[in-house]
């Protein structure tokens, strides 16, 4: 049984996680921390914006981590597999959850 993580092949889909860092310690540790970084930038756009982006992205790839699920199931792929697809697709998102959609189905299982 084998994990493996699926990047998507585009630079923008695979820098995205590092922009949701980003996004996370503007929002949540550099305040914690009394940085002044992002000060402006948290100004600016308002903590109930920032609250509302990360709690959006957070929906957002719930959603497409279950439409991964539900995906990988119609293809009756392996648990290994399955599991994979979804842990990519709820960390990169979009791009992984359109090369799930052009894979075949029916992955090969492993003889004892």
């Amino acid at each position: 049984m084998s994990f493996q993580i699926h990047v998507p092949k585009n630079t923008i889909g695979r820098l995205f996680p590092l922009l949701i860092v980003l996004q996370m310690y503007v929002v949540f540790v550099e305040p914690f921390y009394h940085g002044t970084r992002f000060e402006e930038l948290r100004q600016l756009l308002g903590p109930k914006f920032l609250y509302g982006s990360v709690y959006f992205l957070i929906f957002a790839h719930s959603l497409e981590a279950f439409l991964a699920l539900r995906a990988c199931l119609a293809k009756k792929l392996s648990f290994a597999t399955t599991l994979g697809w979804v842990v990519s697709v709820f960390i990169y998102g979009a791009p992984t959850l359109m090369m799930l959609k052009t894979t075949s189905g029916k992955s090969k299982k492993h003889a004892k």
